[in-house]
């Protein structure tokens, strides 16, 4: 049905072998467009948090990982995208080519179901190819396919592409089997990006157009009470999206801004989203807030202009009504990620364009198509002009790609076509921390303070330069001005506090590590800092499960096997008492080492004590206390000592830290 009335295609039938080479076009174009991925890495950009780092993926597919897999991680609730991150992680491993992989499958093959979907409910093949294909090869889309952690994206694209299938079969033949379809496909894709709850809506513009299903007052009623189950399940699914992001503090930089900014940061992200739909040019991973840009004139003007291209579309709904509906897609599906409800710090996103540009796309090829429609020549140059366009795009997203690679070229890249872009200088400063190269990190880190000195990450990242430095004091220095910021900043809580541990102030390191917890997800670094401070305070019931949660995911973490090995060598509760896995740790932490170190060799000592060997405890206590004493460590050489005494009286180590206080 086009234009609002019943049309039969007699060609139609005719059409199907063009529509299989139109799915194997796409499909190889969508596929070397991208193929740039397989020399990608992990970017330092979430890629840690939900893939690297992510508890649910060290024993993928365990009833433990699909259990983590129901519960928030990072800020979502998204059970079906972290279930696909496991598969990804069982099958194929921990690679980025890998997870990327599939997602361009995912990709690819939403780009085919949108083609399916439009060809069979408007019975015009070529101009939903051009749909189609602007959805698979478009610059903009760059960011969903080729970062790992936007798997939530490309599948709930799928999704929705695949209930918009099962919804043209629904309106051909109403069965209570392809109306549930069109459920589970809803269900789906909010469980995979909360986005997605504007489907329902976007069904309803289908019924507009081109199902043409709203034009007596009976049809209206149904369309309308069909769609109130999924309004339900989109509600229910943004007042879940609502509650997590809230808790996890995700909407803080939200409270910074006023409803006029933010109003007028929306208006003027349409007019960005407009223009890089047109000409894709300076794509950036993250896009700051430019306050100057934002002032209510602009924004008056511009809502209001927006508001005419919306009544001019209503005013040819009758004639024309793919205007209407493509702009109403484009609006509709924009508005969760507009930033009225501010998440992130982000102004705008060129993944929020994911599901939207589709209604751009909509309205441009079926007014194309109408223009040519009796006209040959006009015809074949629309042919060209639509080939044209989409090999342009093609080629703009292959050199977005590889933007894509890396941490540093992501970063690098989007500092050189950004203005005043901290969060970009602040993870090129990343990059440089964790290659070692100090001078250059901290060079960024202080840019991106220029910036924006109200953020607390760089501060974090200044303190975590000094720390590789072996300035304490600095690093703590830098860490409080970052919690004066922010004072639940999971970063600066958690490293303060293995400062603080480092200094022997354990009570008040436990005070920030709990911080920490409250607001980030317990990483093993976490969880060892929370042990090794609870066993220094002399709490081992407590402290073991965070050491043995620390060790489990990330065995080299020396500070909290040395805990643990006490533990297991000097309890003397059964629960926590095991003297042969206390030598397994402390042989260990020993192997790891080139060169002797007091502290190992104490620990080794009393675990060989344990297990009854105390005639090398002896040999391994006085080597560990000759060390301490060169070292200039007197405390630590007599308490070896008294160990050793007790050693050579056939008794093993007393427990360190004594009992809780």
């Amino acid at each position: 049905m086009v234009g609002g009335e019943e049309t039969s295609c007699p060609c139609y039938p005719a059409v199907v072998g063009a529509r299989g080479w139109i799915i194997v076009s796409l499909a190889v174009a969508t596929l070397l467009t991208y193929s740039g991925i397989r020399n990608h890495d992990f970017v330092n950009y979430d890629d840690r948090y939900y893939v690297q780092q992510n508890p649910m993926l060290v024993d993928p597919l365990s009833s433990a990982s699909l259990a983590r897999a129901l519960r928030p991680h990072h800020s979502n609730w998204i059970p079906v995208n972290a279930i696909s991150l496991q598969l990804d992680a069982a099958i194929a491993g921990f690679t980025a080519p890998a997870f990327l992989f599939h997602n361009l499958l995912l990709h690819t093959g939403a780009a085919v179901l949108l083609f399916l979907a439009f060809a069979r409910m408007t019975g015009a093949p070529w101009p939903s190819a051009f749909v189609a294909g602007v959805f698979a090869l478009h610059p903009l889309h760059v960011e969903s396919v080729a970062w790992v952690s936007e798997r939530k994206d490309v599948l709930a694209g799928f999704f929705w592409m695949l209930t918009l299938v099962a919804y043209a079969a629904y309106a051909e033949k109403k069965t209570l089997g392809r109306y549930a379809i069109v459920c589970i496909g809803t269900a789906l894709g909010l469980l995979s990006k909360p986005t997605v709850i504007t489907l329902p809506a976007v069904l309803l513009l289908l019924d507009v157009w081109p199902l043409a299903r709203v034009f007596d007052a009976r049809d209206r009623r149904r369309a309308l009470l069909e769609k109130l189950p999924l309004f339900a399940l989109a509600l229910a699914a943004g007042a879940v999206t609502f509650v997590v992001q809230s808790e996890s503090h995700s909407m803080l930089f939200a409270e910074q801004l006023s409803a006029s900014v933010r109003f007028a940061n929306a208006v003027d992200a349409i007019f960005a989203y407009l223009a890089d739909s047109i000409w894709p040019s300076n794509l950036s991973a993250f896009y700051p807030y430019t306050a100057e840009r934002l002032s209510a004139g602009r924004a008056i003007s511009g809502g209001l202009l927006l508001a005419a291209i919306s009544v001019g579309c209503v005013a040819m709904l009758r004639r024309r009504p793919w205007f209407a509906v493509g702009w109403a897609w484009f609006l509709t599906t924009l508005l969760p990620t507009l930033g009225i409800v501010q998440v992130g710090l982000q102004a705008r996103a060129d993944r929020y364009m994911y599901i939207p540009l589709t209604g751009l796309a909509v309205a441009v090829a079926f007014g194309v198509s109408e223009v040519v429609a009796d006209r040959p020549r006009a015809r074949t140059a629309a042919a060209a002009a639509a080939v044209a366009v989409l090999l342009a795009f093609a080629v703009g997203s292959t050199r977005q790609v590889d933007h894509w690679r890396s941490s540093l070229a992501l970063f690098e890249h989007a500092a050189a076509v950004t203005q005043n872009n901290f969060y970009a200088h602040n993870g090129i400063a990343g990059v440089h921390l964790e290659a070692g190269r100090l001078p250059s990190a901290e060079h960024h880190y202080r840019e991106s303070i220029r910036m924006d000195a109200g953020w607390a990450q760089p501060w974090a990242g200044l303190a975590n330069v000094e720390l590789a430095k072996g300035d304490l004091d600095a690093a703590a220095s830098h860490y409080r001005r970052a919690l004066a910021i922010d004072a639940d900043h999971p970063v600066s809580n958690l490293q303060l506090g293995v400062v603080l541990l480092e200094r022997g102030d354990a009570r008040a390191a436990l005070v920030h590590l709990e911080r920490a917890r409250l607001r980030g997800p317990e990483s093993p670094e976490l969880s060892g800092a929370l042990g090794v401070a609870t066993a220094r305070l002399g709490d081992a019931d407590a402290a073991a499960p965070h050491l043995e949660a620390a060790l489990a995911r990330r065995p080299e973490l020396e500070a909290a096997a040395v805990e643990l090995a006490w533990i297991r060598a000097t309890s003397d509760a059964a629960a926590l008492a095991d003297a042969e896995d206390a030598l397994r740790l402390a042989r260990e932490l020993v192997a790891r080492t080139r060169t002797d170190r007091a502290p190992l060799l104490d620990v080794l000592a009393a675990a060989l004590a344990a297990t009854g060997r105390f005639d090398e405890a002896l040999a391994t206590a006085s080597r560990g206390e000759t060390l301490a004493r060169k070292r200039g460590n007197a405390e630590l050489a007599q308490a070896i000592d008294t160990r050793r005494a007790r050693y050579a009286r056939g008794l093993r180590a007393l427990p360190p830290y004594g009992e809780p206080t």
